[in-house]
């Protein structure tokens, strides 16, 4: 394309286009602000009052109630009496109770249980009365009286306004109200001895009446807003010159008088005479109060857009900008402005307006704005790039995408490539590669490298060359190459490439910040912040960064953090100017300034509050090291965060003695912990700021669960012994029974019964403490696994079984009907033993007399117990024993039949498990049953295995027969 192709097509549009327009706009500067509303979690935007407590909370009175505020989250408060009460005048004794009055008159108190109840009422006949406060005591208007409210004890003391004297200077002033005096009306004050006095409303001191801190301001006309000061802190009056606003509230601290309007915010210094000095902020704002945080922070309370916030002063922002802001550039006199629609704004930094505005239709957008000092020339990109200055004005067809400075001009990178501008009459190395098909001006050239897009270009002055990066990669350009040399992929989301301090850096949204060197990247900082960066530029040597959090600056050795604890939000920002010591920031609505040195003085460390421990059991408040009953086990941490600067960034981390910290959302003030298991508990808080984890925790709370008390040491200890005792108890009962029955046997047996009466009185002493231990060590195990149930339904049917124990313990035969009850005692509790894992049936002929028939006492029980343990409990499933009695010959036929996994199997796992065991009950069992057989040739056993047709073992069957008419051998 040659030039006078671009001259026809452009010249004639651009010089209608392009025009100087003197706008003389004064854009208005505030300090930074950011609005906190009912989107953010506060009940109503209609805010009346607004209180800093000693813990640092604010506490805001609005139209429906009273909330708190820690600088991030609203706590909003019930009232009990009055849902959605107006309330106002929050009001705080020395031991912390909040108090606040609702325009009726009728004070509420901040309960514990964090609800509003009604307090007490102060009638008036001159409508809605502030009260005080001083140390624990309340001070109101009541009627005709002055009224010293004690809310500890609940009591009231009167001073009648009659019987007071009147005063014409005041000092010391705890109290002020507007009240009737005498047949008009006038002011009362108390002053710090708690002395009453009144002033009679003249033509000098009437009209509204404000008192704060210690000084009674006076308006004497909402119209014109002149006030003045009745103890005389301040010299003069002072008046709003503002018709139509009308005062809201009058309030003093650090030495500034703050007069809340109907239309913004005005203050001056409290000494100053001369009303000049008085200076307006928030315009367009209702505003009903101001205080000052802990953390310097300032807040402002508003009739309808809710709190204002304002970090710092030294923050501020140019509003009233005609149009949406894109980009950002400019020099120590001007800023350069691109608007969304293309046109370019001058902002003039020493008049503090706009100086000009330049249309430009065709750009639809500004992408970039540069303006170079050397040859005086703005360019501007959207959609057509358009170079001019006071001489000469065109435009070409390309939108720039970055661009760097060399000694010689300025490159830029383009979505077609390569141009370069030249500013003096030099040809550098470059040149070489100039696209002679396309002249566009004598002074501005294409560069033949690239034909697509390029995104970030630097140069670097040392080695003289270009580190660039296209949609294909990244590329350096070098004077001795005739192509760019291909670099390696650095494998990131690359976001622009500056040249600082003879490095080339990458800044990326992936990977930090890289640096090219060696012929790789690397890390291009130890101490650098991590997060995703978007732009940077170098400024006097050193490096600023624009990331999606803050606004970085390094000055060679530290980064710097430019946030919201400044009052600087980076949300939104698409460009910054640093200029010699301030900085610029723009979004789409307004620019923010700041200082490069902005105070870092007043900010203060965040404070966590833990405001009660609720248990949601019982719903009363634990205390540290708490002793919290077992079954009162579940906890409701409530805590506050006190960060009115920068609550995004900021949130909670506690954990629990000292396992993984659990992270909380930003807004989230309170946890639960559930069904804690007795335990000693120590709950750790961390305020985590920029996600950097500090090694301290900032609160600690410990407690305990206690745990119940058959888990106590004392109890098991006391079981143990008690069962120990039980069991030398009936074991010395028996052992002497069974020696009495022996030293009482007849002399008519013979040398032999004697002794096989003594070896069964020997054996069945062995046998009961064997299972008796064996239950005994059960109930310990449902006792460990605090199965209450169980143990005790245990218990039960085992004291049952060692009745059945001690009574046959002195018998030789029982009946068949005592012998079935205790089997199926005996079997109940194994079932309980080994949690159901076996079905048993006990099954006998009808016709036999159970009454009657006798047999010797525990001697089916060993087999049962075989059965159980070697046979069935072995197996995977379908576990079933079988015992039956019937009459066959004459004879009691008993048969013990398991479908286990046979003896030859048991045997086998047993001999695995523990080689050394040998079972006692079935040695001593037949060793009975050979002594027994001396007596009774017809007593037999049989013991048959079982297998199915494929030869796998399925089961055991005892088989034992015993006379019908088996009796004792005494």
């Amino acid at each position: 394309m040659n030039q006078t192709h671009i001259t026809r097509l452009f010249g004639g549009f651009f010089a209608f286009i392009l025009c100087w327009c003197s706008l003389n706009l004064a854009s208005q500067i505030q300090p930074n602000y950011f609005i906190k509303s009912k989107k953010d979690g506060l009940q109503s935007n209609t805010v009346y009052f607004i209180h800093v407590a000693k813990s640092g909370l604010l506490y805001v009175a609005h139209s429906k109630g009273l909330s708190s505020f820690d600088g991030f989250a609203f706590n909003n408060f019930y009232n009990k009496s009055f849902p959605f009460t107006e309330v106002s005048n929050i009001l705080e004794t020395d031991d912390g109770v909040i108090f606040c009055k609702a325009f009726n008159n009728v004070l509420y108190k901040l309960n514990e249980n964090d609800t509003l109840v009604q307090e007490r009422w102060f009638p008036t006949r001159t409508g809605f009365s502030p009260s005080g406060v001083y140390k624990n005591t309340i001070l109101g208007i009541s009627n005709d009286s002055i009224v010293f409210y004690n809310p500890q004890t609940r009591t009231s003391e009167s001073k009648s306004i009659h019987s007071i004297s009147f005063a014409s200077e005041f000092n010391d002033i705890i109290f002020c109200a507007y009240a009737k005096i005498d047949s008009g009306f006038g002011f009362v004050f108390v002053d710090k001895s708690l002395k009453c006095f009144k002033s009679k409303s003249t033509k000098n001191i009437e009209g509204k009446m404000h008192f704060n801190n210690g000084q009674v301001f006076l308006v004497k006309d909402n119209k014109h807003s002149e006030i003045f000061n009745l103890v005389e802190t301040i010299k003069g009056s002072i008046t709003v010159k503002a018709p139509k606003t009308f005062v809201n509230y009058i309030t003093y601290f650090d030495n500034q008088v703050w007069i809340c309007t109907t239309d913004g915010l005005y203050y001056q210094e409290a000494k100053s005479e001369n009303n000049t000095s008085l200076k307006k902020l928030l315009p367009g704002y209702n505003i009903s109060n101001i205080v000052k945080t802990q953390d310097n922070t300032y807040l402002a309370s508003t009739i309808g857009n809710g709190l204002i916030s304002i970090p710092s002063f030294e923050v501020v922002r140019y509003m009233n900008l005609p149009e949406k802001l894109q980009t950002l550039t400019g020099n120590h006199e001007r800023l350069y402005i691109g608007a969304h629609t293309g046109n370019t704004l001058i902002y003039d930094l020493k008049e503090n307006k706009i100086d000009k505005e330049i249309i430009q239709p065709s750009q639809k957008k500004s992408s970039i704005i540069i303006y170079d000092t050397i040859s005086k020339t703005l360019i501007t990109s959207g959609l057509t790039t358009t170079f001019y200055n006071s001489l000469n004005s065109f435009s070409v067809p390309f939108t720039i995408k970055d661009y760097c400075y060399t000694k010689d001009g300025i490159v830029f990178a383009t979505n077609a490539g390569l141009y370069y501008l030249s500013t003096k009459l030099t040809k550098p190395w470059w040149m070489r590669y100039k696209d002679n098909t396309v002249q566009i001006n004598p002074y501005i050239h294409r560069l033949t490298y690239f034909n697509e897009p390029v995104y970030s270009i630097l140069y670097n002055p040392i080695a003289d060359n270009f580190f660039l990066n296209s949609y294909q990669g990244n590329f350096e350009i070098n004077q001795h190459d005739n192509h760019p040399k291909r670099l390696p992929d650095p494998d990131c989301v690359l976001s622009d490439i500056k040249y600082y301090r003879a490095r080339v850096l990458l800044f990326t949204k992936d990977k930090g910040i890289l640096e090219w060197k060696n012929e790789k990247y690397i890390s291009a900082f130890q101490n650098a912040p991590k997060g995703i960066f978007y732009k940077a530029a170098v400024f006097n040597n050193e490096l600023w960064i624009l990331a999606e959090d803050a606004l970085y600056h390094y000055d060679g050795t530290n980064f710097i953090k430019y946030d919201n604890k400044y009052g600087i939000e980076t949300d939104g920002i698409t460009s910054f100017y640093v200029g010699n010591k301030e900085i610029y920031i723009n979004n789409s609505d307004y620019i923010i300034r700041f200082p490069i040195n902005i105070s870092r003085t007043g900010l203060r460390e965040k404070k966590f509050i833990l405001n009660k421990v609720i248990n949601r059991i019982t719903h009363k408040e634990v205390g540290a090291k708490a002793v919290i009953p077992f079954d009162e086990n579940s906890l409701k941490f409530e805590f506050a965060l006190l960060n009115y600067t920068n609550g995004i960034n900021t949130h909670i981390a506690y954990s629990i003695n000292n396992e993984d910290l659990i992270h909380l959302s930003n807004s989230h003030r309170q946890i639960q912990l559930n069904q804690l298991s007795p335990d000693y508990y120590q709950i750790k808080f961390y305020i985590v700021e920029d996600n950097q984890i500090p090694e301290t925790p900032c609160y600690t709370f410990a407690f305990q669960v206690s745990p119940p008390f058959y888990k106590t040491w004392w109890f098991i200890s006391i079981l143990i012994l008690t069962l120990t005792a039980l069991i030398i108890s009936v074991s010395r009962s028996i052992l002497f029974r069974w020696k009495k029955e022996a030293r009482l046997l007849q002399a008519k047996l013979i040398l032999e019964k004697e002794l096989d009466k003594s070896m069964l009185s020997s054996i069945k002493s062995q046998m009961n403490p064997h299972f008796l231990f064996n239950a005994l060590n059960t109930i310990q195990s449902y006792i460990y696994m605090n199965d209450k149930h169980n143990a005790s339904v245990y218990i039960s049917k085992f004291s049952d079984l060692t009745r059945n124990i001690l009574e046959f313990s002195n018998k030789d035969t029982i009946t068949l009907e005592e012998e079935i009850a205790t089997l199926m005692l005996y079997l109940d509790l194994e079932k309980m033993r080994f949690e159901e894992s076996f079905e048993y049936e006990i099954n006998y002929d009808k016709n036999l007399k159970k009454e009657v028939i006798k047999i010797p006492s525990m001697l089916i029980q060993p087999y049962v117990e075989n059965a159980i343990k070697h046979g069935l409990l072995h197996k995977k499933n379908e576990r079933k024993l079988l015992i039956l009695f019937k009459e066959q010959n004459e004879q009691l036929l008993i048969k013990i039949d398991d479908n286990g996994i046979g003896r030859k199997r048991s045997q086998e796992l047993n001999e695995i498990r523990n080689k050394k065991h040998k079972s006692f009950a079935m040695d001593a069992n037949k060793k009975r049953l050979d002594i027994l057989k001396n007596n009774y040739n017809s007593i037999a056993i049989k013991i048959d295995d079982k297998y199915s047709s494929m030869g796998e073992p399925i089961g055991t069957c005892v088989s034992i027969t015993l006379p019908l008419n088996f009796t004792s051998q005494t």
